[in-house]
């Protein structure tokens, strides 16, 4: 056996230097491989880009079948894929959501770790050596890398130190391309909240100048629509004279569509107030049933043109209520007018009053066509009519029972809709502040003081409590 001076057999002399050729060309390999990659990560490329590089480069010095990385997504926290390169996996594609198992992404997939993220192993499937390593660190942990391949030794611990190296160089690009987007995020979001302002204050303009408009249209129709109402009641209180039956029934049509016209202009011009500045009330106290017979009597006509009859029921004693009293005669004026409108000719309409406590519930119920159950909670919005053949052929807006349900709210009060067992439909509604009208107003004040408030009463259900119909003493 041939020697050196060392007395070193020659052929371990050239297998020694060939092993160390091999580390150094192999270290000189990863110097170039990393030099790529940072090069890569500082030449501003989209992170595509840098991932393909450091994919490429890895390749000369790491073997693998499939390198993909996986981001923290910054919008909601969840891992994604970002990139893979190599073998292609069914299922999987970039942006999908990687669901982690107890904090690791990878348990999932029944690997054996050794120690933590590092080298993994799977006994079964294509790719049986796994080896990852973090972008970032905790508590900027911005996601992994990890490289995969059919051999199950493929990886060692010199493996998981190129790829942490990899790592290192990859974070600042990650960290700078997130920043990048966030910016280019945040900038996007004012741009939208300046549109969103902009927009905003010119549909608050529309809104006023709309309000304007109907502020002032509407008060200019009044005018001569009051002239109009007033004249066609002289005519029909001085019936003596050239005046046929004809002619008076004409005036009587005119006058209920004056009427008609009325209610809507009032009801435009409360929608233009609400819009603006909210509707205001004026509190004073006043009798319930004489309120009741005021507005029958004054739809006397409107129910007389449809044979209609309006029946009142309310309590025996005088009941007082504390509340503005227009806007209760609006609220009912415009419930008993739907009420004639969507029933038949010769039907009855029943208007109720009771007492019960402190609050005063007061009741419309007629025998129309009637509201769906689905409708019921819908039909004091805006604009909001029951779409069926009836209701299409009667004209209206959708607006009165909206202003209905703003006054009542107003009042701090309630009011629903239920259907009745014979097809027709009941609108009740409540507001506080009732009292015993045949009292010493002194003596009523001192009551109301000891009245359970209206608020504390949530508990009853409905509008009907369990004393139904029975009169506070």
């Amino acid at each position: 056996m041939t020697t050196g001076r060392s007395g070193t057999p020659i052929r371990s002399l050239r297998l020694g230097n060939a092993r160390l050729y091999e580390d150094l060309q192999h270290v000189a390999d990863e110097r170039r491989a990393l030099a790529s990659i940072a090069l890569a990560a500082t030449q501003n490329l989209q992170l595509e880009g840098v991932f393909a590089r450091a994919a490429d480069s890895l390749k000369q010095v790491v073997e693998y079948e499939r390198l993909s990385i996986t981001l923290i997504d910054p919008e909601d926290e969840a891992l994604r894929d970002a990139f893979t390169h190599g073998l292609r996996m069914d299922g999987f594609h970039v942006g999908d959501v990687v669901e982690p198992v107890d904090g690791d992404p990878f348990d999932g997939e029944s690997w054996t770790w050794e120690s933590g993220l590092g080298l993994g192993s799977r006994p079964d499937g294509p790719l049986r050596a796994n080896c990852a390593g973090p972008l970032g660190s905790h508590p900027r942990l911005l996601g992994y890398i990890r490289l995969q391949s059919h051999s199950a030794d493929a990886y060692d611990e010199r493996s998981i130190d190129m790829l942490e190296r990899v790592a290192t160089y990859l974070t600042p690009a990650v960290q700078n391309a997130l920043d990048r987007s966030r910016e280019k995020r945040l900038a996007a979001e004012r741009e939208r909240t300046l549109i969103l302002d902009h927009e905003n204050r010119e549909l608050q303009r529309i809104s006023e100048a709309k309000s304007q408009f109907l502020t002032t249209v509407t008060h200019e129709l009044k005018t001569p629509l009051t002239s109009i109402t007033a004249f066609t009641n002289i005519l029909l209180k001085n019936r003596q004279g050239s005046l046929t039956e004809k002619d008076l029934s004409q005036l009587v049509v005119i006058r209920r569509n004056n009427r008609r016209l009325k209610n809507l202009i009032d009801n435009l011009l409360d929608l233009s107030q609400i819009d603006q500045d909210g509707l205001s009330l004026t509190p004073s106290e006043f009798d319930a049933g004489d309120l009741l017979n005021e507005i029958v009597d004054s739809f006397t006509p409107i129910t007389d043109a449809k044979s209609q009859t309006i029946t009142a029921s309310a309590p025996g004693k005088p009941v007082g209520v504390r509340a503005d009293r227009d806007r209760i005669s609006q609220v009912m004026t415009n419930l008993l007018n739907n009420a004639s409108k969507y029933s038949p000719n010769g039907s009855e309409i029943t208007i109720a009053a009771r007492r019960w406590r402190n609050r005063l519930y007061l009741s419309v119920t007629d025998h129309g066509i009637g509201i769906a159950t689905e409708d019921h909670k819908s039909l004091f919005g805006l604009f909001f009519r029951a779409d069926n053949e009836e209701t299409r052929s009667v004209p209206g807006t959708g607006i009165g029972l909206y202003i209905v349900k703003t006054i009542i709210d107003l009042h701090d009060g309630k009011i629903e809709a239920k259907a009745t067992p014979e097809g027709g439909t009941t609108i009740e509604f409540y507001i506080p502040g009732a009292f015993s009208a045949a009292i010493d107003t002194k003596l009523q004040r001192r009551l109301m003081a000891r009245v359970i408030p209206w608020s504390r009463m949530d508990d009853v259900p409905g509008l009907d409590p369990e004393a139904q119909g029975r009169e506070a003493g």
